[in-house]
């Protein structure tokens, strides 16, 4: 019961300026649920809180992904997320764009998954990355896979330790394709963001 309380006690310190009235209100039926003793109905609606908060997370990091350049479209934005107890699970954003010659490219935004961390140690040892390249987009930097013959690769960059950005892309005409979709990536704003919480 202890371990509902620490996160209930998080929550209302970090919420202690209202953020919208749906959240405020189910963290008001949270501490009811734990002063009454009911601790499972407690815990409920605290994962319901969670989500509520991780809909606004969504909501703000939808605006990372691209525009869709000139001769493409883009698929409307796909979320995820996990509203179990605890920060690890992370959330992600992520948008499908493709060409009118077939080209497709995927851009997708994870935060705090463990996938972060993995990708950290081949960044760091690159003896690590096999046929992979490290490479720099924009001051950040990444892992390039690509192979020529299928135009199928792949860019994954790490934004302060805590943001996977992956650049996927099928039937591309050059790994350029992929590098130009990074570009549009504004990472100054993500670091904000990450910043702000």
């Amino acid at each position: 019961m202890k371990f509902i309380a620490v996160f209930a006690a998080i929550f209302f310190t970090m919420l202690s300026v209202a953020l919208a009235d749906d959240v405020t209100d189910s963290l008001d039926k949270v501490r009811k649920f734990y002063e009454q003793g009911n601790y499972s109905q407690a815990v409920s609606e605290l994962q319901f809180t969670m989500g509520l908060i991780q809909d606004r997370q969504l909501d703000k990091y939808k605006t990372i992904l691209p525009d869709p350049p000139e001769g493409w479209t883009g698929q409307k934005i796909q979320v995820s997320r996990n509203t179990a107890l605890g920060f690890s699970g992370g959330i992600s954003v992520s948008r499908v764009y493709n060409s009118k010659n077939g080209q497709k490219v995927t851009v997708e935004a994870v935060m705090d998954s463990p996938l972060v961390s993995g990708l950290i140690m081949l960044l760091s040892n690159p003896m690590l990355m096999g046929n992979n390249r490290l490479v720099m987009v924009k001051g950040q930097k990444a892992m390039e896979e690509w192979d020529q013959e299928s135009g199928k690769g792949k860019l994954q960059i790490i934004i302060q330790n805590r943001m996977l950005v992956t650049v996927s892309g099928e039937h591309l005409d050059s790994r350029d394709t992929l590098r130009s979709f990074a570009e549009k990536i504004d990472f100054g704003k993500i670091k904000k963001m990450l910043q702000e919480g």
